[in-house]
């Protein structure tokens, strides 16, 4: 897919505080040039390759993103036996700060809230921060019955006090802590030995596992709970023989699952009761990990590096972008619509910063809208919140009003020229002042 150049910030400039403003250069020239340059561009995203390397790192496997910018990278040193790092940004990228020095290798990084973040991976690697990342205190998990330091690939917290560890190399493991990650416990498993990869929860007490490994693991198994870690259920693929490397949930039901061998791609609507293959765009690219937006649009990456995109919740995917000169992509973090991060190897990471569209400010954590550029019709998401809405056209004209809306509202333009309209929303007596891209 061919990129288009982005448009240049002297003409756009979208403020994120809590009065954010889309500001146009006064010109009887300008605003048909932006309409052309927004209707033809930003369909597509801006993925480009940084050339400062993250340095440090033989492969960035664990990429986590807060906002557009701030966010954290860790993955595998080098040379063999040195030391790891987990590194910070505060510009999206564009510098990286070491945060902190591990023993081993880091596979996954997540974060609870702005200061409660984890980490964890090889050597039984289990970090903790609570200062927004600035310092990090570790500890090294021994497996009790082997004496052994496991493995871990994924963290998951569906709280501040209760999250999950997923992992294993002697023995499979999941861990559990309900204290904020004082203590972990070890959960009863099936009794069928693989190496977990990924684990995700879709509420306080729903939640999958599914892992494999062809280099001496079993092959590929799902399981799920729905009483928070007591019991597990072994699910059905769907598949004969293939082992599982990612799943991601965009919402309760809608969940997928990549494939290790062949570029498999598998989706679920129906909470993991039935699995269906869909297309991979890639091919038989094998896809290394999900980041879904809200609902509806996610993004993953692939290990020959590419990124591909659904809008619809995972039903159909396309390629996104192509990074090249990174050879290969293994982590992917998607903070909001128009920005994100991939790790690749040797610290390179791919960037996608789309400079056109509203959703530099979903990161307050208030407001959402999607898809934007869209079709006439746009979601808007107030994420718990009571709003009131007022929609201008072009000439100013106010076209729609709502008021007392709670949590979602759908506007339909379809009865309205194709252009940009101005949305004004109220969130509880915060301003919103941004645009929408009807194309």
């Amino acid at each position: 897919m061919s990129h288009i150049s982005t448009v240049s910030t002297s003409f756009v400039e979208i403020n994120n505080t809590n009065n954010l403003n889309f500001k146009i250069m006064k010109t009887k020239y300008f605003l048909p040039l932006l309409l052309f340059i927004i209707v033809n561009s930003s369909v597509f995203a801006q993925w480009t390759v940084n050339t400062s390397l993250a340095g440090g790192y033989y492969l960035l496997d664990a990429v986590h993103f807060l906002d557009k910018n701030v966010g954290f990278i860790g993955g595998i040193a080098p040379t063999a036996g040195d030391s790891s790092k987990i590194k910070k940004t505060t510009n999206g990228g564009t510098t990286w700060t070491n945060v902190a020095t591990v023993k081993s290798g880091v596979r996954d990084i997540t974060f609870i809230n702005a200061n409660l973040g984890f980490a964890v991976g090889d050597g039984g690697l289990i970090a903790k921060t609570t200062n927004g990342g600035n310092t990090w205190s570790t500890q090294y998990y021994i497996n009790p019955n082997t004496s052994h330091k496991e493995a871990f690939e994924s963290v998951y917290f569906v709280d501040q006090n209760i999250g999950y560890i997923a992992g294993g190399f002697y023995e499979m493991w999941v861990l559990k802590t309900i204290d904020g990650g004082a203590n972990w416990t070890p959960l009863t498993m099936p009794a069928y030995f693989q190496r977990l990869k990924s684990i995700y929860f879709t509420s306080a007490t729903t939640g999958y596992v599914v892992g494999g490994d062809d280099t001496g693991g079993g092959i590929g198994r799902i399981y799920k709970t729905l009483d928070g870690g007591s019991t597990w259920d072994t699910l059905s693929s769907g598949i004969a023989s293939n082992y599982f490397r990612d799943i991601n949930f965009s919402d309760a039901n809608n969940g997928v699952i990549s494939c290790i061998n062949n570029g498999i791609l598998l989706r679920t609507t129906n909470a993991g009761t039935t699995w269906t293959q869909v297309t991979n765009p890639t091919g038989t690219d094998q896809i290394t990990e999900f980041s879904f937006a809200n609902s509806t649009v996610g993004y993953a990456s692939t290990l020959l590096g590419k990124v591909i995109k659904t809008t619809n919740g995972g039903s159909t995917w396309t390629i996104d972008g192509t990074l090249s000169p990174m050879s290969a992509a293994y982590s992917i973090s998607i903070p909001n619509i128009n920005f994100g991060i991939v790790g690749g190897i040797y610290g390179m990471f791919g960037k996608m910063d789309t400079p056109i569209g509203i959703d530099d400010f979903a990161n307050d954590n208030k407001l959402l809208i999607y898809p934007n550029p869209g079709n006439g019709n746009f979601n808007v998401d107030f994420k718990g919140k009571t709003a009131s809405i007022e929609i201008y056209d072009m000439m100013g004209r106010k076209i729609l009003k709502e008021d007392n809306l709670l949590n979602h509202y759908s506007i339909n333009l379809s009865s309205y020229p194709k252009g940009i309209y101005s949305v004004k929303i109220n969130i509880d007596g915060e301003m919103y002042d941004t645009k929408i891209i009807y194309q």
